[in-house]
């Protein structure tokens, strides 16, 4: 709890360095960054290995103890959590999918689930590597109606270093096809192909322009180093500033966070102002001009979670300059 406080409070003293954020929004701040690090996740142990390469035993049960835990195991947690019936198929797909979706030559099929979070995901494995698996559906979805979907380049914040993820639009239907490639061994590959295909206009359409201020586009992407893995996150804006936030998971400390995203932030023009570092967090402070030559003052922070633990928060803030 003592170390919770120290970061809270230096979190509103960095915040008020160097943007004129009010008082009562700066204890706003550092309590919700206080309630979420207390809440973190009950169930989550960390062993320092890579998600991608860490293994995973299963021990005991039978066939029926088996589907007995994926039943409950995609239980909804809170009341009307799902209206849909969900199936999940053992080692086959289901037969009503309504588009061709082709797999490498090698692929095995693990299994399937409907009327989960998409429509359809459908889960093999291969022994081609994430890149080659990416280059392989570029080319066959084309020739199926699927063209890349738009990747809003302008919407900026802490994003994860990963040629893991594509996504595609259908050119006749209101359908979105995301391929994934998470790593399973040296030797395997998972293909998770998440099919939804009654989606919102904004998914597939470029010109697709959400209300209100869009400041945090003037945020430039930050990838994360190498190792560090971005566990949910969030962005607002109003008519005078913007803000993006995420979860972090790393063995790097708070400063060697801030150092390589400082480096990203000069490479998009910005002018560091100064920096520093406290008990568990690192700060930087920033000047930019945008195109319509609105001069801007910026805030990033990273804190750790705790003085033993591998979990950090980061904030990047902007304001118009006054």
């Amino acid at each position: 709890m003592k170390y919770l406080l120290s970061v809270s409070a230096l979190l509103t003293f960095v915040l008020s360095g160097c943007i004129n954020v009010p008082e009562s929004a700066q204890e706003n701040i550092a309590t919700a960054f206080a309630e979420d690090l207390q809440e973190g996740t009950p169930a989550e142990t960390n062993t320092g290995e890579d998600v991608s390469t860490a293994s995973i035993e299963v021990v005991g049960g039978n066939e029926e103890s088996l589907r007995e835990f994926i039943k409950q195991w995609f239980m909804p947690v809170y009341p009307g959590g799902s209206s849909q019936n969900m199936t999940v198929y053992i080692g086959s797909t289901p037969k009503d999918i309504p588009y061709d979706l082709p797999t490498p030559d090698d692929a095995r099929i693990i299994g399937s689930i409907t009327g989960s979070w998409v429509d359809y995901m459908l889960i093999f494995d291969t022994s081609l590597p994430s890149e080659s698996i990416h280059e392989f559906y570029a080319q066959t979805l084309a020739d199926k109606g699927w063209r890349a979907a738009p990747t809003n380049q302008g919407q900026g914040g802490f994003v994860s270093q990963s040629d893991s993820y594509s996504g595609y639009c259908h050119e006749d239907d209101n359908a979105f096809l995301n391929v994934e490639t998470p790593s399973i061994s040296d030797e395997k590959t998972s293909i998770r192909l998440n099919l939804d295909i009654s989606l919102h206009p904004s998914n597939c359409d470029a010109a697709f322009i959400p209300s209100g201020y869009s400041y945090d586009k003037l945020i430039p992407q930050l990838e994360a180093p190498g190792g560090t893995m971005i566990q949910g996150g969030g962005s607002g804006s109003s008519d005078q500033d913007a803000e993006v936030t995420a979860g972090l998971q790393s063995d790097l400390s708070p400063v060697e966070l801030v150092e390589f995203y400082n480096q990203q932030l000069v490479a998009a023009g910005w002018k560091m102002q100064d920096s520093g570092s406290g008990e568990g967090a690192a700060w930087s402070h920033w000047t930019f001009t945008d195109e319509q030559e609105t001069h801007w003052l910026g805030s990033l922070i990273v804190l750790k979670a705790s003085a033993d633990s591998d979990r950090l928060f980061a904030l990047l803030r902007i304001e118009k300059d006054k």
